[in-house]
Order: structure tokens, then sequence, then C-alpha cells
């Protein structure tokens, strides 16, 4: 298992995630080793746009760089309104992204990569309502 002992911190927004989004990834993570820690703008449970739910168990503005391997951002259609100007997130990726820690990002929010000015010189995809 190629991720043991790696703490991954997944991003959620706290309603209308993309439940594939989120729980596919998380998923193929756990399947390597890696322990996820769910992260959203609170601590609570939070509802996926397929009805799907996830318990947050850290608010974004207490976690920090150095307790995780990786961080990965799902996406949903809330994430324009919850994680897009979050600068503790923004913060955050940088923080990891200039650790050499992995920093992903998944649809709509990828647009926080491009925010905290982690994409530059880089293609990207994102999906744009």
């Amino acid at each position: 298992m190629k991720l043991d002992g790696k703490k991954v911190l997944m991003v959620i927004p706290h309603t209308q995630f993309r439940d594939e989004e989120f729980f596919e990834p998380k998923k193929v993570l756990e399947d390597e080793g890696a322990q996820i820690v769910v992260a959203s703008t609170t601590v609570r449970m939070c509802r996926g746009m397929k009805g799907g739910v996830a318990q947050s168990e850290i608010a974004i503005a207490d976690a920090k760089a150095d307790d995780y391997a990786a961080i990965v951002l799902c996406g949903g259609s809330s994430v324009p309104e919850f994680l897009w100007n979050d600068k503790k997130l923004q913060e955050l990726v940088t923080a990891m992204s200039t650790a050499g820690k992995v920093v992903a990002a998944i649809c709509l929010s990828t647009v926080v990569l491009a925010k905290a000015k982690l994409l530059t010189g880089r293609e990207a995809t994102v999906y744009f309502l």
C-alpha cells in the first residue's frame, strides 16, 4: 500500500459537493492506505448533490499544512460561493505546494488554485457555470 501512514486532507463545501468527486477519490486513496481527514468551512455534516453525506472533521481555517501529505479539493455547485474566496484555503494550498506536497483540485475547485497563484505557467481544466 503506497500511502500507508499518509494523511490526506479532502476539502468539500458543507453543501452541494459532487458526491462522485469526493467518494470515489476517497475510496481510491483509502485503498492505497491513506488516512482521510475531511475539512469544510466548519465542522458539520456535509451534504452532496446526489444525497451523499460526509462529516467534516476539521474546519479549513484550523488545518495545518504540516499535518498532511496531500490535499484534494473537491468540486460541487456551491464551491464558487464557499471555497473560491476562502483566504485560509488559499494560504493552506500555497503552504502545501511550497512544502512540495501534493495539491490536487477537481472541477470547480481548480479556481482556488488559480486564486492562490499556483497555476502560473501551467494548464488546467475547470468546468465553469
